[in-house]
């Protein structure tokens, strides 16, 4: 293991984690100097596993302290970078195999560590939220994690922000809190919060994880909402704006927005508009409210200012939500476009989606229900800018489109039949049948 001058040390606090130890020492062995476990007090075959695939075991009595149990972590390490990740998260091959180049640019620059994109997946593989994060760093004793839940790394006692590289190429994803066992861990989380909690009754930070461990645990759901709403005021009164505060904000209209608690809802909008800068979730959240309520006018308003949002500031602003959902904004915004009759509008939106995806079949529709008073002839000969009728799985695409426009679709779809096989007409009538 290592590359040229280059020592990473993988490190890796773990409990009870035998289901997914095997793929966390795998995904980058090949780039490691060398693996370091610590295993708080599994009880399964965790410890044996990473014995057996070769990863240096150390044992830390746990403490209720995610940052004790990490610091120790890094102080048995011999590497002079460390790659933190947890037993749930991993890199793909090709982001992993980039990582000793980015570290030797860092080096070059004098920075400590690397910003990576930081991925919620779910069980589906869909991407649940966006953030970034700090799991590459240097091994110097002027890094340290502290707070023993939801722990940070800082230097020198201090934010790390000035001495990172922006590495958002660059993606790590994260499984963890999507599988049965995550009550479990927002059980065990709320008992180490509420301690901390005590020492500390107003720290908006403390509040916005206990709502978001609440939110884990489905008899115990409406706590959450409690614990948001009291993290309001003092994430308003702080000087700077935190990733932590984004999104409670954006978990707390959440909750509301299922609970149709509009004036609440918009009460912590305009807010948080008035004091944050980049906070293009906002209005991605509020398009999605009044999108639910069919009231389009409003929804157009607001998802316009989200893409606007997200056009200017990108991964500069951390908006967890609408990161991970760009295109589906694309195309709720098209919907608002024709409900409203801004006919010319839906079909610049969704040529611009199909140029990306022809499998957006969704767009399709939509595209072709804005040409119903058009000669069906005349809509297939625009259609194949975007398609290739000599392609089987661009005629197939079409005519799911065309199917599912209903009748707004029939004539374009009669149109595209004269295009297709005999085979494939009897495998389409079969399929209406």
């Amino acid at each position: 293991m290592g590359t040229g001058k280059l020592r990473l040390s993988q490190c890796m606090i773990v409990k009870n984690e035998e289901r997914n130890i095997e793929k966390a020492l795998s995904w980058g062995k090949e780039i490691m100097w060398e693996q370091i476990v610590v295993d708080t007090g599994s009880t399964d075959r965790t410890v044996e596993i990473a014995e057996r695939m070769g990863a240096k075991v150390f044992h830390f009595a746990w403490i209720d302290d995610f940052a004790a149990a990490k610091n120790f972590a890094i102080e048995q390490a011999s590497g002079n970078w460390i790659a933190f990740l947890d037993a749930d998260e991993y890199m793909e091959p090709e982001d992993m195999c980039k990582v000793p180049a980015v570290i030797k640019k860092a080096e070059k620059l004098g920075l400590e560590g690397l910003y990576t994109l930081w991925l919620q997946v779910g069980d589906d593989q869909s991407v649940a939220m966006v953030a970034r994060q700090c799991r590459i760093f240097r091994n110097t004793k002027k890094i340290r994690y502290d707070k023993p839940i939801h722990e940070c790394l800082y230097y020198e006692g201090k934010n790390m922000e000035c001495h990172m590289l922006d590495a958002t190429g660059l993606s790590i994803y994260h499984t963890g809190y999507i599988s049965e066992l995550s009550e479990a861990k927002s059980r065990r989380n709320i008992g180490i919060l509420l301690k901390e909690l005590r020492k500390n009754p107003q720290d908006p930070d403390l509040l916005g994880y206990l709502g978001d461990a609440y939110r884990g645990v489905e008899e115990e759901k409406e706590k959450a909402l409690q614990y948001y709403r009291e993290a309001l005021p003092h994430i308003f009164a702080r000087a700077r704006t935190t990733e932590r505060d984004v999104q409670t904000i954006a978990l707390l209209m959440t909750i509301l927005m299922k609970q149709d608690l509009e004036q609440e809802l918009m009460e912590v909008y305009r807010k948080a508009s008035a004091q944050f800068t980049g906070f293009y979730d906002l209005d991605y959240l509020a398009g999605r409210f009044y999108l639910e309520k069919q009231d389009y006018q409003k929804a157009e308003h607001h998802f316009e200012k989200a893409l606007a949002g997200a056009e200017q500031y990108g991964t500069k602003a951390y908006n967890p939500m609408m990161s991970s959902d760009i295109p589906e904004v694309w195309k709720a915004l098209a919907f608002c476009y024709y409900k409203n009759g801004k006919i010319e509008s839906c079909v610049s939106s969704c040529v611009g989606l199909l140029r990306i995806d022809k499998g957006q079949v969704t767009a399709l529709e939509l595209l072709i229900r804005c040409f119903k008073e058009e000669d069906p002839q005349a809509v297939v000969g625009f259609l194949c800018k975007l398609y290739n009728l000599n392609d089987i799985t661009d005629r197939i695409l079409m005519l799911r489109g065309a199917i599912s426009a209903g009748a707004e679709g029939e004539g374009v779809l009669q149109a595209i039949r004269g295009y297709c096989t005999e085979e494939e007409l009897r495998v389409l009538d079969k399929r209406k049948e």
